[in-house]
């Protein structure tokens, strides 16, 4: 019940898997993204989110994945073609059911009932996952996702952030990262 509401920010793109139940995710454009059991949707960075973490078949249960800049860039730089990205902006998207994906979905739950990662072993889990997904999907769509999503895309406007953003309850240091600067140039700029 303490994620009923709840309010959050990604600052990196996130892949969330669904174990039990249904959610409806709402992108920055207002396209709702149904996902059921088995099923998994990556949402992209810098996306401020609401849920209630709860449908009409109770509690759901569910794997969230957070891809940071070293793991992208690591698969972009092993992944063959992945020096060709289209210029049309992929967003949040649906993965349906594989069933090597639910395989491997399956194992981590088991393996981390028993044990804590260590960080090598996180790292060796979240490239496995992308080599699967690239695998079982379309593998042009994941590297393009992933690409536009790495967040050394430069700096951003600070009024279009502001403005796209005031609603949210987001802190400096949510802005600074948003825009591409540190906190110390975020405030420098933002008072200019």
């Amino acid at each position: 019940s303490s994620a009923f509401g709840v309010e959050f920010y990604n600052s990196c793109p996130c892949l969330g898997y669904i174990i039990k139940g249904e959610e409806v995710f709402i992108t920055p454009t207002g396209e709702e993204i149904t996902v059921g059991a088995g099923e998994m949707v990556l949402l992209p960075r810098d996306v401020f989110m609401v849920t209630n973490f709860s449908g009409s078949d109770g509690p759901l249960e569910a794997l969230l994945f957070f891809f940071d800049d070293t793991v992208i860039r690591e698969f972009e730089r092993q992944s063959p073609g992945h020096s060709a990205h289209p210029t049309s902006r992929i967003g949040a998207y649906k993965i349906d059911h594989h069933t090597s994906l639910n395989g491997f979905m399956s194992s981590m739950i088991d393996i981390y009932k028993t044990i804590d990662g260590t960080r090598e072993l996180l790292h060796t889990k979240l490239m496995e996952l992308l080599f699967l997904i690239a695998a079982e999907d379309e593998p042009m769509r994941l590297r393009s996702f992933l690409h536009e999503n790495c967040s050394d895309c430069g700096k951003r406007n600070i009024r279009h952030l502001m403005r796209e953003h005031c609603a949210h309850n987001l802190s400096v240091h949510d802005y600074a990262h948003l825009s591409g600067r540190s906190v110390s140039a975020f405030n420098r700029e933002f008072k200019r």
